[in-house]
């Protein structure tokens, strides 16, 4: 039995924007509401995989979504001091022809 992925090049164009509004918490920490949004491009041909056995394979073709969007909301928790604890949590959503999805994220980071 064999699988095999092909060399495959993409490259993904990006232009976007985040606006985002600060609050001071504390002396130590900043929270910042935000919102996002971009516009995507992938540049480059459908992605392939083979499967198959001795005598039998099939190949497996990705349609590529060419252009789509993607907005998101979300909350930053920032240091004032770049060492020390942070945190986020953000949604997303992507949309356009043969793109849908949403996502939601979190994560803690520690500076030192």
């Amino acid at each position: 039995a064999s699988l095999q992925f092909p060399r495959h090049r993409l490259l993904l164009g990006h232009a976007g924007m985040e606006l985002g509004v600060p609050f001071d918490l504390s002396a130590s920490h900043r929270l910042t509401a935000f919102a996002s949004s971009a516009l995507r491009h992938t540049l480059g041909e459908e992605g392939t995989v083979v499967i198959g056995v001795p005598g039998q394979e099939a190949t497996i073709v990705s349609e590529k979504a060419p252009t789509f969007g993607e907005s998101g909301l979300g909350l930053r928790l920032d240091p004032k001091d770049p060492r020390g604890l942070g945190a986020h949590i953000r949604g997303d959503m992507r949309y356009g022809s043969g793109v849908s999805g949403y996502t939601l994220s979190a994560g803690i980071r520690f500076g030192f």
